[in-house]
């Protein structure tokens, strides 16, 4: 968090409890780095719970945390350290004092409602019930008559368009909310897990997850550019702060990127030999797909390596397609092996070569990986500005060091299509499943060859 916030920015961090040392030491160290450090409750949270909120404002700068970000990881695990990140004598007495006065508020306040709730519960009252929904309602009046509450502008909503039409094109739903099924005290264990553990974990997680299953006969879909219409109109470089880990995205479910993650950090995702991976796809083309030579692209020894490294991975899979692209002659056709689409650069530069071929095959993800056929390269004006759009992203995707983000604010491509060009289309869902079964196949391979040694 500190790495990434801007001189003067706002942090809020939830919290459940303020009396164990460690969560004093890091209260403290958020008041060393901000101007105004305040702990609230909101009326929306529930009052028979701890949850309270650290509202942190007026970021001072990394110069004045830099010193205490190593000490404070290397303090955060329990197992590993018993020690606290500050001594209690370099924590000053006020600070004690409002820390204790805090807690105390906060948790007389809990008691109360507690005690209240149980006496509500024994003492059952007849009209609770009306009484209650009464009350809620004319709560909600008077709010709305106080502070003069009116519809917003459509085009503020943040349930807006883009929601509805999710759910009238039935796209598939890859943002799901994480299920805590087990207790806290198997949380902590977790934290505990040997790479044997872990990797029994997520075999089981892996093998339970059934939602994308492959559901057509073939192994081979073929698309057109109808299925993936772009417009060089739409074409909109959006830049932001790099991104080195994938943790969530549009074209997957956030889930099986969780697993793999989970699963890189830990595992080495065992690959098979270039030549027996080139020629395993080949022969899952059909022949007379094909004209003219069969160029191929393998980014698989890009991508299979960890999960981190992001930008440079899209910087260097993206010289590699261009470098391919200049051995093609027109109706010769491109395969392209391991190439992710999970990020919406890759996903626009997959859309914007399949706009550059007569036809598109997306083969079925198995044990020996994924690849995408590019048959028939089509020889037009509209295809040679594809290729200088696509010359031209080069100089947008940059890998800069951390250094670099923090103090030079430097960024790198984001995306460069709108993101609702890239979903609502008909290609989309089977990009979303695509992808799940690259992660899926992936993750089994990487458990089983670490279980297996």
């Amino acid at each position: 968090m500190f790495l990434k916030k801007n001189l003067g920015g706002t942090f809020v961090l939830k919290m459940f409890t303020m009396f164990e040392c460690n969560s004093l030491c890091r209260i403290y160290l958020l008041c060393c780095a901000f101007d105004s450090v305040q702990i609230k409750k909101p009326v929306t949270s529930k009052q028979g719970n701890s949850e309270v909120y650290i509202v942190c404002c007026g970021y001072k700068g990394l110069q004045h945390v830099e010193p205490w970000i190593h000490t404070y990881f290397a303090t955060i695990d329990r197992t590993v350290s018993d020690y606290c990140l500050f001594p209690l004598k370099e924590l000053p007495k006020t600070f004690l004092s409002s820390m204790y006065n805090c807690s105390k508020y906060f948790s007389e306040l809990q008691m109360q409602i507690i005690e209240n709730n149980i006496e509500r519960f024994i003492k059952k009252i007849e009209n609770d019930t009306k009484y209650l929904t009464d009350l809620q309602y004319w709560v909600a009046k008077t709010y709305v008559q106080k502070y003069r509450v009116k519809p917003i502008d459509p085009s503020q909503e943040i349930v807006g368009q883009n929601k509805l039409q999710s759910f009238q094109y039935d796209l598939p739903k890859v943002s799901t909310k994480l299920v805590m099924d087990y207790s806290f005290s198997e949380k902590q264990r977790r934290i505990e897990y040997q790479a044997s553990d872990e990797a029994k974990l997520l075999q089981d997680e892996v093998n339970m997850f059934k939602q994308y299953q492959w559901q057509y006969e073939s192994s081979v879909l073929w698309f057109t550019a109808e299925d993936a219409k772009i417009l060089l109109s739409d074409f909109n470089i959006q830049m932001g702060k790099p991104i080195s880990v994938i943790r969530n995205s549009k074209f997957c479910v956030n889930t099986l990127i969780d697993y793999s993650n989970r699963a890189r950090s830990l595992f080495t995702i065992p690959i098979e030999d270039n030549i027996k991976r080139r020629d395993y796809f080949w022969l899952q083309i059909p022949r007379q797909s094909i004209n003219g030579q069969l160029i191929v692209c393998d980014l698989t020894s890009i991508y299979i390596s960890d999960c981190i490294n992001n930008n440079r991975k899209q910087h260097d899979s993206l010289i590699a397609i261009l470098e391919s692209f200049e051995k093609l002659q027109t109706s010769d056709s491109l395969l392209v092996i391991g190439y992710p689409l999970l990020t919406q650069v890759n996903v626009g530069v997959f859309f914007i070569l399949l706009n550059m071929f007569l036809k598109t095959g997306m083969m079925k993800p198995d044990e020996m990986g994924h690849a995408f056929v590019f048959c028939s390269k089509v020889n037009d004006k509209h295809v040679d500005e594809l290729i200088t759009l696509l010359m031209k992203l080069k100089e947008y995707i940059k890998d800069p060091s951390i250094i670099d983000i923090v103090e030079k604010q430097e960024q790198s491509l984001i995306s460069f299509f709108p993101i609702q060009k890239l979903m609502f289309q008909p290609i989309y869902k089977d990009i979303v499943t695509v992808n799940c079964l690259v992660i899926i196949n992936e993750v089994k391979k990487a458990v089983c060859s670490y279980l297996q040694q």
